[in-house]
């Protein structure tokens, strides 16, 4: 998960040119909160190739790369992409259950849920937009939204986040909250960065709503993105050194790998740093990486969180 950085201004901008008029119906439409709350009359998916372009094709929530054709043509995907309402339009449900609870090790006396009717008056505010992959928005958010403060009726979002003290992070435009700031990555798993308080258990619900550390899509396409990035990198000085001697140049692919666009950007970032400042360490990781992805074996990635706890 990282913050994709954008102004307000530069949302309303890249919206105009996506769709013109698309704010002017909007508002109107928010004027009648019965009305935006309804599916079947939303137009927010009109606007949904700003956010797949800005969000570099992938999920806001899981990081997964999704479909790309190129950064001018979104209608041809746009079908794997949801268009997210942060806080939910219609109604909110009660998160976790107990089991979710037990897995997790969350305290649930300290996590509520949003306003029972939902947000209606939010329904067509790109404010409270992001895409994501199908699976986070059906599988896992769907209606929830778990908040530690009291549930508000206002309609800024400045004075809901304010009140309600969302749980889930919205890591997107100049105010979003920044993934670095609520986790580290230890080989293919999230851990929470803040030792305690609001913000360490931001970090908890954010991991176990979504399951970042359970599913094996994402365990496997980290492993397998480090694994890349392992063999790159141990390659990268010698094929500088063999393209010296030839009088070439080295073709280097470690900025591609990890750029913003790249698959799990946050977690092979911090793999990249590992295998500079602990390169035995880094090596470590690597095995046990590839030894989960030969396998799938979920134990293998609690051997991971081991390696990186014995540093």
């Amino acid at each position: 998960m990282i913050l994709v950085r954008m102004t307000r201004a530069e949302l309303d901008d890249e919206i105009e040119k996506e769709k013109p008029g698309w704010a002017k119906r909007a508002t109107k439409k928010n004027a009648d909160s019965a009305a935006a709350s309804k599916a079947e009359v939303g137009i927010w998916s009109e606007i949904k190739g700003v956010f797949m372009r800005r969000q570099c094709f992938k999920c806001i929530y899981c990081e997964r790369r999704l479909a790309k054709i190129d950064e001018a043509t979104t209608a041809g995907i746009s079908v794997e992409y949801d268009v997210e309402h942060f806080r939910p339009k219609n109604r909110v449900s009660k998160w976790p259950d107990d089991d979710i609870a037990a897995r997790h090790g969350l305290d649930v006396s300290k996590i509520r849920s949003g306003r029972a009717g939902g947000y209606p008056a939010l329904a067509h505010e790109p404010a409270n937009y992001v895409v994501s992959c199908k699976h986070c928005n059906s599988v896992w958010k769907q209606d929830r939204f778990p908040i530690a403060g009291k549930a508000s009726s206002a309609k800024s979002i400045a004075k809901l986040n304010h009140t309600e003290m969302p749980l889930l992070l919205f890591p997107f435009g100049r105010d979003g909250d920044d993934p670095d700031d609520y986790f580290v990555h230890q080989a293919i798993l999230m851990i929470p960065k803040p030792k305690r308080g609001h913000r360490r258990l931001r970090a908890q619900v954010t991991i176990a709503f979504f399951e970042l550390n359970l599913r094996e899509d994402l365990l496997r396409s980290r492993a397998e993105a480090i694994l890349l990035l392992g063999a790159v990198l141990d390659a990268r000085a010698t094929s500088k050194r063999s393209a010296r001697k030839r009088g070439t140049s080295a073709i280097d692919l470690v900025p591609a790998l990890t750029a913003e666009d790249a698959s799990h950007t946050a977690c092979v970032r911090a793999f990249e740093a590992l295998h500079g400042a602990s390169p035995a360490l880094a090596k470590k990781i690597l095995d046990v990486a590839a030894r989960y992805v030969a396998s799938s074996d979920t134990v293998v990635a609690k051997l991971l969180a081991k390696v990186m706890a014995s540093r």
